[in-house]
């Protein structure tokens, strides 16, 4: 218990430490040796760290307070500036990237605290938010972490960039992504891309539930095993009984039919240790 508590308020430490970084240079308007107003590839450290107006940073560093407490107990200290960077220098790299070679002003925080709160979409995705501009409509993490990925992707498309690196922020919401998939992958609670991950069924062998006497030997009951692919859910089943009232049998795939047979097979199981139980 002490050590939870004692990483919550170093991770807290580091959340007000990065805010204050990010405050001095902005304020005192410093230039640190890293930053180069133009884009190259020793701008994608500075760049994090340098905002261009001062309702620039209050934005950005609103937002990385605002999420970044959500992540106060699911990261160390040193995970949450590793997120920060990651996020950021991704974000900077795609921007780059797109942009190679042109003539462009690469600043702020943005990329950052978009990966900041994607990861706490995917470790808090049901904590519910209020809107300025949508005052009687709660949303939730993962659903604000949807809507801007879609404002950006369409902002980028229309390219009505209104000097908004737009690719930076996507490029920060696909850091934040890998970040959690790679360090913190234990405390995802939603996952962006599960619609694109086919679900592995896994196959193992166990004793059937029920006792079966022997043919050969009618005086002693023995158990069995059998493969069983993993158990069929009640939703699953009638997921599949209602695709083959709609479009029949032969609407089903091969390992959906694989799934039906097996779900009658387990009926059977279970009718026949009810009869033996019964009978005993």
């Amino acid at each position: 218990m002490n050590d939870v508590k004692y990483f919550f308020s170093q991770t807290i430490n580091m959340l007000y430490s990065l805010i204050a970084v990010n405050a001095i240079l902005c304020i005192f308007d410093i230039r640190m040796p890293l930053l180069s107003y133009d884009i190259n590839w020793v701008n994608l450290v500075g760049a994090i760290f340098s905002h261009a107006t001062f309702s620039h940073l209050i934005f950005n560093m609103i937002g990385m307070y605002i999420f970044g407490t959500l992540l106060l107990k699911a990261l160390k200290p040193w995970q949450f500036l590793l997120l920060y960077f990651f996020s950021g220098i991704i974000g900077n790299l795609i921007f780059i990237a797109f942009f190679q070679g042109q003539h462009y002003i690469l600043l702020g925080a943005s990329g950052a605290v978009f990966g900041i709160m994607t990861v706490a979409a995917m470790v808090e995705p049901d904590q519910r938010f209020m809107l300025i501009f949508l005052p009687f409509m709660p949303l939730k993490t993962k659903t604000l972490v949807i809507v801007y990925t879609i404002i950006e992707l369409l902002s980028q498309a229309s390219g009505s960039s209104n000097g908004t690196a737009h690719l930076a922020h996507l490029g920060g919401i696909l850091g934040g992504y890998i970040f959690a998939e790679i360090f913190i992958r234990r405390e995802i609670r939603w996952e962006p891309l599960a619609f694109l991950k086919k679900p592995k069924v896994k196959v193992q062998t166990f004793e059937s539930p029920f006792k079966e006497k022997s043919k050969n030997d009618k005086s002693n009951n023995q158990s069995f095993g059998i493969p069983f692919l993993q158990p069929v859910s009640q939703k699953e089943l009638d997921y599949l009984l209602d695709k083959v009232s709609q479009g029949g049998i032969n609407s089903l795939t091969p390992e959906e039919l694989a799934r039906l047979r097996q779900a009658r097979e387990q009926i059977i199981y279970q009718q026949k240790f009810k009869d033996n139980e019964r009978n005993k």
